[in-house]
């Protein structure tokens, strides 16, 4: 089973204009508007979901935009089980869409009280060795520092854990050696505080900086660096390095296409066990994402992938 966990999920508002610029102060008025459940660890458990692998969403949600989070998830039959807090609510995110700009107004979190946040490290104390858990996104103000460390801290040896995080939450994950990392070049470059490149010869050394390596006590056993429309990067735990090219395609959005390369990866080596399909395969699921409005379903995800070298 394939456990992810959106520590600080939403309800994104899509609102779509022919307004330039979009000026505040100014009457907008909408051509069409559209919501969707927000946050990394929902995408790739759709993902997961449209190429048929048993996948459950964690998190915290509250009152009736919580709700909301919740039926969007089982619209695309992705299985939840969400913990729920008292006096607050899942948080809305509005995104205007002008013709010739965006905008973006993501709201505050909502405060996640110590004696909800213990449930969830008890939910996840539960999970069997074998499975994976994919933490991704950011974590709420109102959580500790460390929470991301507490969650591990929990799991049973044995459990994988795939992490799509950066700064100071990859930081914590290190030291329990997760199974996966996968920053993109800019989260990379920035937690090494070195120069931002997508040179494939420097983000080499660099993510090797982060695998955990014969005699240490910290970092990855495998890295995935994404490189937007060039592809991405991988080293696996026996030092070997792989580049896998993004095909040519009509672009569409960016949202969403790092989640979906996670889910693609993960599909593929529970199914085949090798690192280089599953990276192919992980492109090919964030590439289509990149080419389609939205999350990629299997069909556009399997088209992409016959198409790639």
């Amino acid at each position: 089973m394939i456990y992810t966990i959106t520590l600080n999920p939403a309800v994104d508002y899509y609102i779509e204009t022919k307004t330039k610029n979009n000026t505040p102060g100014q009457v907008i008025r909408a051509e069409n508007t559209l919501i969707r459940a927000g946050g990394k660890g929902i995408n790739v458990g759709i993902i997961l979901t449209r190429l048929g692998v048993p996948c459950k969403a964690l998190g915290f949600i509250g009152g009736f935009t919580g709700d909301e989070v919740r039926y969007q998830c089982r619209k695309y039959q992705l299985n939840t089980s969400f913990i729920r807090i008292p006096a607050e609510k899942t948080r809305i995110n509005v995104k205007l869409k002008g013709e010739d700009k965006d905008t973006e107004i993501n709201a505050p979190s909502p405060v996640i009280p110590s004696n909800i946040a213990a449930k969830l490290l008890k939910q996840v104390s539960v999970i069997e060795p074998g499975d994976i858990v994919v933490l991704s996104g950011s974590s709420p103000a109102s959580l500790t520092d460390n929470f991301y460390a507490q969650i591990c801290s929990e799991l049973h040896k044995g459990v994988l854990i795939a992490a799509d995080l950066a700064g100071n939450a990859l930081k914590e994950v290190l030291p329990f050696n997760p199974f996966l990392i996968k920053p993109n070049h800019i989260e990379l470059c920035e937690f090494l505080n070195a120069e931002i490149t997508t040179d494939r010869d420097k983000l080499f050394h660099y993510a090797e900086k982060l695998i955990c390596h014969k005699g240490e006590n910290s970092g990855a056993k495998n890295i995935i660096v994404s490189i937007g429309a060039e592809g991405a990067i991988m080293i696996d735990s026996a030092g070997t390095r792989r580049y896998q090219k993004a095909p040519n395609g009509n672009f569409s959005s960016a949202v969403g296409a790092g989640d979906s390369l996670v889910g693609g990866f993960i599909d593929g080596y529970i199914r085949y066990g090798d690192f280089g399909d599953a990276l192919k395969r992980g492109v090919a699921a964030g590439s289509a994402t990149a080419f389609s409005e939205w999350l990629a379903d299997k069909q556009a995800i399997e088209a992409v992938y016959r198409e790639m070298t």
